[in-house]
C-alpha cells in the first residue's frame, strides 16, 4: 500500500481555482509515480463552493485529513498554463499545516526528491529513517 501524502500549499492565499489546480496536478504527478498518493487539501476549495461551512469546519476537517496521512509535502504552487503563467508560494496556511503535521509525528518534506526517496523505503523503515533523520537535525 502507497503512502497517502498531505500536499500543504497555498489555498486561499492568491487564486484560490489555480492553487488548487496545482495542487490537483501535484497530486496526480504523485500517483503517477507509483510511490505515494497526495491528499490535495484543496478539495475543501470546491467543497465550501458546494456547501459553504465556517472557517473552524475546515480547520477540523484538515486536521482529521492530516491523521490519515503517513508524511507532508510543502510546496508552492507553479502552474504554466498557456497564456496564464502563475506562481503562489507556500505561506501561512502551509506552514499552520506543517506545524501540526510534526505535532503529529509526522515528517514533512520540503522537495519532491526527497519525500520519493523515503516513499521507496519499506513501510516500517520509512518512519526509522525518518526518525534518524530527525534526530540529526535536532
Amino acid at each position: 500500500m502507497t503512502p497517502l501524502v498531505y500536499l500543504a500549499g497555498p489555498e486561499a492565499e492568491g487564486d484560490p481555482a489555480l492553487n488548487a489546480h496545482g495542487q490537483l496536478r501535484l497530486a496526480h504527478e504523485l500517483f503517477e509515480t507509483g510511490l505515494a498518493q497526495g491528499y490535495a487539501p484543496t478539495h475543501a476549495y470546491w467543497l465550501q463552493a458546494a456547501q459553504p461551512r465556517a472557517p473552524g469546519y475546515w480547520a477540523a476537517w484538515h486536521e482529521a485529513m492530516l491523521g490519515q496521512c503517513a508524511a507532508v509535502l510543502r510546496h508552492d504552487v507553479d502552474c504554466r498554463l498557456p497564456g496564464l503563467p502563475y506562481f503562489q508560494p507556500a505561506g501561512e496556511e502551509a506552514a499552520l499545516a506543517c506545524a501540526r503535521a510534526r505535532n503529529l509525528g509526522l515528517p514533512v518534506f520540503s522537495h519532491l526528491s526527497a519525500l520519493l526517496a523515503w516513499a521507496e523505503l519499506p513501510a516500517g523503515a520509512q518512519r526509522d529513517a525518518y526518525a534518524a533523520r530527525f534526530a540529526r537535525t535536532a
